[in-house]
């Protein structure tokens, strides 16, 4: 299992980022509500003038003396306010959680918005009159899309095509964000660019602005979608229905709360980010599980060679928790002369931990799953889900594997009425 003092400090890491965003954001916010002194109106925004020089040394004055740096002036403190007010922070981190929600909807709200909204709404960086979202073929083209993507959501049978459309939709929606964000950067007046140098790489701050979108968009959607699974698998007709309509009527009410304030909206989607970041990582691992249970045995009927097996290996996942195995973390166990080897399966990898199987190891058939049964000299009885995804070649792979089929539970697993225990 992770360490306490890990989760600790990606508890930190997390709290640092979202505690700098909220500080851009209120930033921001203050300096739109501002009515400027001076400068020129372009369009619906006004744009300040840099202060002069009498006016820099005032600032410099006001500055306490504990806080006064000789290289940190009035000119550098002015430079900093312009470049945030060019971020636009709270425009455009406000309606992501919405967005992430229910994705083509949130942006066919947005270009209502932008089309129809009053004078007040399309003062924004997102909803502005020259922005991509102020055509009316745009908000007919995400419409008909919001619709064809919905309508599979409401019942049970149509709901895994939905579902696997969700992250198409999902995906597609960031790509359009980032489009939609660059345009706005080009046709944005030219502000001081600022360089955010993390170790040895360095970002623009538009660049961390979109990186920062992007995880924020992937992190809600993801933990929607894994509440979208577990829907889909309670066994209630309606249940379906009722959390789709739930789910618009809440993207709807945040992207009414983004049009009367950005920087309101910003924090409800920091705080919403944040509850999300908590089950993150418990929701990723039942997400890829959920995914192999379910496309491993399809994709073994289209790609026959994935469908047969080569060696004395398989993904398995945990059932339960047992340091160090997680459960329905993915692991990949591979025999290795005479001993199984278990590795965990991820982008960074890890350490491997050789399992000394003292008995033969059992299959047990289920409806969805099967379990692979272990009984090893340092962890015990081990039992791990396994796909179907070598169904077509069985018997050459338990031959690979060594191992027996269990007979007993054979009949009983077959029962369908065992089939929803099987994710347990």
């Amino acid at each position: 299992m992770e360490s306490l003092r890990f989760r600790f400090a990606r508890l930190r890491i997390a709290l640092s980022i979202i505690a700098l965003l909220i500080w851009f954001a209120v930033g921001a916010g203050a300096q739109n509500a501002e009515t400027p002194a001076s400068g020129e109106l372009t369009g619906n925004r006004s744009t300040k003038a840099i202060p002069d020089e009498q006016a820099a040394s005032e600032m410099d004055a006001s500055i306490p003396a504990p806080l006064r740096r000789d290289d940190f002036g009035a000119s550098e403190i002015a430079s900093a306010n312009t470049f945030v007010e060019s971020l636009h922070l709270a425009d455009w981190l406000g309606p992501l959680a919405p967005i992430a929600l229910s994705p083509f909807f949130g942006l066919t709200v947005l270009s209502g918005l932008a089309l129809w909204g009053p004078a007040w709404v399309t003062d924004n960086a997102l909803l502005s009159n020259a922005g991509p979202l102020h055509h009316e073929s745009v908000f007919v083209v995400f419409l008909i899309l919001t619709v064809l993507t919905s309508i599979p959501r409401l019942s049970k049978v149509s709901k895994p095509f939905a579902q696997a459309m969700d992250q198409v939709e999902a995906y597609s929606v960031i790509i359009i964000l980032l489009v939609i964000k660059i345009l706005a950067s080009v046709d944005a007046e030219p502000a001081p660019v600022a360089v955010v140098q993390l170790g040895v790489l360095s970002f623009t701050a538009q660049t961390l602005l979109m990186i920062a979108m992007v995880i924020n968009l992937i992190v809600i959607n993801s933990v929607k979608f894994f509440f979208e699974v577990l829907i889909w698998l309670t066994p209630v007709p309606a249940i379906d229905a009722l959390f789709e309509i739930g789910n618009k009527t809440i993207c709807a009410a945040l992207l009414a709360l983004y049009a009367m304030s950005p920087t309101i909206a910003t924090l409800v989607n920091l705080g919403i980010l944040f509850a999300a970041l908590l089950v993150f990582r418990w929701v990723s691992r039942r997400l890829t599980f959920y995914r192999t249970m379910f496309f491993d045995p399809l994709l073994s009927m289209v790609w026959k060679s994935y469908g047969r097996p080569h060696a004395a290996s398989l993904v398995a996942f945990p059932k339960a928790s047992r340091d160090p195995f997680v459960a329905k973390s993915r692991w990949r166990l591979a025999k290795d002369q005479e001993r199984w080897v278990a590795s965990p399966w991820g982008l960074l990898g890890g350490q491997d931990y050789p399992l000394d199987v003292v008995s033969t190891p059992e299959i047990r058939r289920g409806w969805i799953a099967h379990t692979l049964w272990m009984e090893t000299a340092e962890y015990g009885p081990l039992e791990f889900h396994v796909s179907r995804r070598y169904d077509g070649a069985l018997q050459r792979w338990m031959e690979l594997c060594e191992f027996r089929m269990c007979e007993a539970e054979e009949s009983q697993s077959r029962d369908v009425t065992q089939a929803r225990t099987e994710f347990g």
